[in-house]
């Protein structure tokens, strides 16, 4: 059976170490399809983004252009809107892990092997997962009504122009390296066009700077509701993984994400929390409030480390209040999942959460600061089809 895979690359992801890898992976890609033997199985064309939230407009063209398997090659955040791009269309996702932290990838077994995410790509094994979907207020209010299940699959949505017809220079790669354009086809040749566009940096969209202090921290994406795959969450959480987006050219993973927190913790204050968590109330002061649908963030950090994708709910992580070095004490326990037992940290579960405070505190989601509290989270079970590793 032919898999056709349509590739999402953020050219700009784990500080442009993508941008550099973008010919190691074309032959990877190629090496790899010829050692596993698959003739007339496999081929895939690969796109690149421009800017943010392109990636989803990439992502939707590919689903619709009737590829099998879209697959981000990037971090966290651009494996998240590549969802956002496919969530409700028939194809399958997928992750090549070229992005600063990588959590998701890690989180199914591929971690920063990206042979191990190629080989998955092509003969993985796909299987049903939970989604997260995140609502912001406007005016107060939540949307609370429309139905998760009808936003998810009405097809309503306006159609966008198709990224995979526009009339660029194009080119059509087959996996054996031996049939270029069509050349000695012996079937019909596939419609499959690589699609390349300008490489440039990250382009900034809304000024975040009145309510969080961080030097040129702006949001990415100005969207009332999101899905997401694999945490989401408010406080200092965020403010750290907005430092670790727009600075630490240097730095990748854990080491930035340390030095982020470092620059964050010595300036930040607990806040006042009104947490709703499936319709019980509760006022809590806390440092952050994690809402994950998988194990960890920030280049590994367990924050929930028994969190499962497929059982239909959140587990939620909440710090309360706690001095610098308290704080500092238990930290590098997070990173085996040992922070649980700590008095000031709380696990619980709950399939439907909404976060208030006072001041509004920027939302994280996927590793980027998308919006403001107050904000809804609901989980959306088995809601879209993931290739993991056949070994997983």
């Amino acid at each position: 059976m032919t898999r056709r895979i349509a590739i999402i690359l953020n050219p700009v992801a784990g500080r442009e170490r993508a941008n550099r890898h973008r010919e190691k992976l074309e032959r990877l890609l190629e090496e790899t399809a010829n050692r596993l033997s698959l003739p007339n199985s496999a081929y895939w064309s690969i796109a690149e983004t421009s800017e943010p939230g392109e990636a989803e407009r990439l992502a939707k063209g590919a689903a619709s252009y009737g590829f099998e398997v879209v697959a981000a090659a990037g971090g966290d955040g651009t494996l998240s809107e590549v969802l956002n791009g496919v969530v409700g269309t028939s194809a399958k996702l997928g992750v090549i892990p070229l992005g600063t932290g990588n959590d998701f990838a890690r989180c199914i077994g591929i971690g920063k092997d990206v042979t191990l995410a190629i080989e998955t790509l092509f003969l993985g094994e796909s299987r049903l997962i939970d989604i997260g979907r995140a609502t912001f207020a406007q005016d107060g209010n939540f949307d609370l009504a429309s139905n998760i299940s009808e936003t998810l699959f009405s097809g309503d949505e306006p159609q966008q122009p198709n990224p995979f017809e526009i009339n660029e220079p194009k080119r059509v790669r087959f996996f054996d390296g031996e049939r270029e354009s069509g050349k000695d086809a012996s079937e019909p040749e596939p419609e499959i066009e690589e699609v390349r566009s300008p490489r440039v940096s990250r382009k900034i969209i809304t000024p975040l700077e009145p309510l969080l202090p961080i030097e040129s921290s702006e949001y990415k994406h100005p969207a009332t509701n999101r899905f997401f795959l694999n945490i989401s969450g408010c406080g200092i959480d965020a403010e750290v993984a907005e430092r670790v987006n727009v600075g630490y050219r240097f730095l990748s993973g854990t080491s930035a994400y340390l030095a982020a927190l470092m620059q964050s913790l010595f300036r930040y204050r607990a806040s006042n929390l009104t947490l709703t968590l499936d319709g019980e109330e509760r006022q809590e002061r806390a440092m952050f409030c994690c809402i994950a649908n998988a194990t960890s963030y920030g280049g590994g950090m367990r924050v929930t480390p028994d969190a499962l994708i497929d059982d239909g709910l959140f587990d939620i992580c909440l710090l309360k209040e706690a001095g610098r070095l308290e704080f500092l004490r238990a930290f590098p326990k997070v990173y085996a999942g040992k922070h649980k037992t700590h008095p000031k940290v709380e696990i619980l579960q709950a399939r439907h959460v909404i976060i208030e405070s006072e001041p509004p505190l920027p939302v994280l989601i996927d590793g980027d600061v998308i919006g403001m509290t107050p904000v809804e989270f609901e989980i959306v079970p088995s809601a879209i089809e993931f290739l993991f590793p056949s070994s997983y």
